[in-house]
């Protein structure tokens, strides 16, 4: 707030106070009514401005601050005030989906002030958005530099470093960050993610409980946790279903309240089937599922696919078009995504994702559809009871562990997954151990 002895001092101080006690409405009137009177008073103007901004009535509080640096080109204050006025626009904006033009907004912010460590981790966001990882890392640096302290901008940097493949890098980042904040759940489970990258299984599980014991309300932390537990070779099969059941408990507890699931019953009527997925892209996910896409009985089944990441390919290109409707629900809340799903009269739902990352579970466990599978994207049992079936075969779900499964499996004869070779896989060649005598080693992975 800036104060001048200029005219208008008592109706100045009067608007100050009404502003120092939130009552904005009433400050905006006076500070206007102010400047109309005398439209060179600079301070009013400067004030009306972060009225405004308190109000997030952005765009209006930078055309006041606009006007106070016109008047006093060389007011230091006014000027940090609008580019700190015009970073959070350009956040507003960022949130509202329109990331281009954030990204301008925040170049804006930083032209006038190239100290704001907010503008350039905004800026950083928005670029790694875009996928313009190297220019985020800069962006994110430059906000480390200016605030060393701040725990969320070495938690920014460790993700753009993790998204480049810097896997040490990042680690180091997301040290940094905890020794800022040692409670960052974020930080935690980020470090955990990268550190099992590397194959450091231990310090990754440390770090996961770690990151669920400080945001045990986030299901995404938990399945983080389970998820990294499937690679734990101390963990039985039994262990696994106890700890996904533990967690399918608590989303179901969480879950609204389940939408009312009537459908056509005609039998000659096409199936709507609906799948969810993280990964219709260059992904195991996607190659498993193009072919049951491309070569279901079309006249029987109507496909429904649910992206629920906004990262897109050739392989989601390719899997859009061989489904018959497609729907990006990345940004979509649980409420919104049932939504859709009733809107869309789905009879089976199927997921694809299992504890994997940015998976729907939260919401299916509302039991959006009146049959409810997973198939392809996770190793073991979801847990979750409003999940009916998991597809698998033999070798995953061996006939005599059914109790390790909360689902009913459906097995089918020989292997649950139909692989598709990338277009870029090169032909398969004659043997290496027939030319040199050593043992060659494969992987299914």
């Amino acid at each position: 707030m800036e104060h001048r002895a200029e005219p208008h001092v008592a109706a100045m101080a009067r608007a100050a106070e009404l502003f120092g006690a939130g009552q904005l409405a009433a400050a905006e009137a006076l500070y206007r009514a102010i400047v109309a009177a005398a439209p060179n008073n600079v301070a009013a103007w400067a004030n009306l401005g972060s009225v405004l901004h308190s109000a997030g009535r952005y765009e209006d509080a930078i055309a006041a601050l606009s006007e106070a640096l016109r008047l006093d080109p060389v007011r230091a204050a006014t000027q940090r005030n609008l580019a700190i006025c015009i970073t959070d626009w350009g956040l507003q904006r960022q949130r509202q989906g329109n990331t281009a033009e954030a990204i301008a907004i925040y170049r804006k912010a930083l032209a006038l002030d190239t100290t704001l460590a907010n503008a350039h981790s905004n800026l950083g966001t928005a670029l790694l958005a875009t996928g313009d990882v190297a220019a985020a890392i800069d962006c994110f640096r430059a906000a480390r530099d200016l605030s060393p302290d701040s725990a969320e901008f070495h938690f920014n940097l460790g993700n753009a470093l993790s998204a480049q493949g810097a896997l040490d890098d990042a680690i180091a980042s997301y040290r940094a960050a905890l020794a800022c904040d040692r409670d960052h759940a974020d930080a935690h489970l980020n470090l955990g993610s990268a550190l099992l990258d590397q194959g450091a299984l231990a310090d990754a599980l440390a770090h996961y409980r770690a990151g669920v014991a400080r945001a045990p309300e986030r299901p995404g932390a938990a399945s983080n946790l389970l998820m990294a537990l499937t690679y734990d070779p101390a963990q039985s099969a039994g262990d696994l279903a106890a700890a996904a059941r533990a967690l399918g408990a608590s989303l179901t507890q969480r879950a609204g309240a389940p939408p009312a699931l009537t459908r056509d019953r005609d039998p000659e009527r096409r199936l709507r089937i609906g799948y969810v997925s993280a990964d219709f892209r260059f992904n195991p996910v996607g190659w498993f599922i193009q072919a049951p896409l491309a070569a279901r009985n079309r006249a029987g089944f109507e496909i429904v696919c649910y992206a629920n990441r906004d990262a897109e390919d050739d392989l989601t290109a390719r899997l859009r078009g061989q489904a018959d409707h497609w729907r990006a629900v990345a940004g979509l809340s649980d409420d919104a995504f049932a939504a859709q799903v009733a809107a869309d009269n789905i009879d089976i739902l199927i997921d694809l994702g299992g504890h994997s990352a940015h998976n729907r579970l939260a919401a299916l466990a509302r039991r959006l559809a009146p049959i409810q599978a997973h198939w392809i994207g996770f190793p073991a049992t979801t847990g979750l009871a409003a999940i009916d079936y998991l597809i698998a075969d033999p070798t995953m779900a061996p006939p005599d562990r059914d109790a390790d499964f909360s689902e009913t499996v459906v097995r089918l004869p020989e292997v649950a997954w139909c692989y598709t070779a990338p277009t870029f896989a090169p032909p398969v060649g004659p043997l290496p151990a027939r030319a040199d005598g050593g043992v060659t080693f494969g992987s299914f992975n």
